[in-house]
């Protein structure tokens, strides 16, 4: 089990890193992790994706046609959720940072 978290953890850093990079190359505007970003903001880029999830499950169930049922695209797409919340909590820890 251990070693399944250290990969998936790791999968989740390399998801926050790939943000990071596409922001700095202009393709985002910004990230959960940025200070600038208001809170409600941030709650719509994890429902977003959150929303991919239900998509996937329900092609699953055969309701949708325009989901990937596929393990790998859970995998996938429940890495962005992680991703998300991380870089949103790392927003919290830099604000705290900024106080002292």
């Amino acid at each position: 089990m251990y070693r399944e978290l250290g990969t998936v953890l790791d999968s989740v850093g390399d998801e926050v890193r790939r943000q990071v990079k596409l922001k700095e190359e202009g393709k985002f505007k910004y990230t959960p992790a940025d200070l600038s970003v208001p809170e409600g903001q941030k709650f719509a880029m994890l429902c977003e994706e959150v929303g991919e999830v239900a998509t996937n499950l329900l092609s699953r169930a055969g309701n949708v046609t325009d989901g990937d049922p596929s393990n790998e695209a859970m995998v996938h797409e429940l890495t962005q959720v992680a991703a998300i919340a991380v870089a949103w909590i790392t927003s919290y820890q830099k604000e705290a940072r900024h106080r002292r």
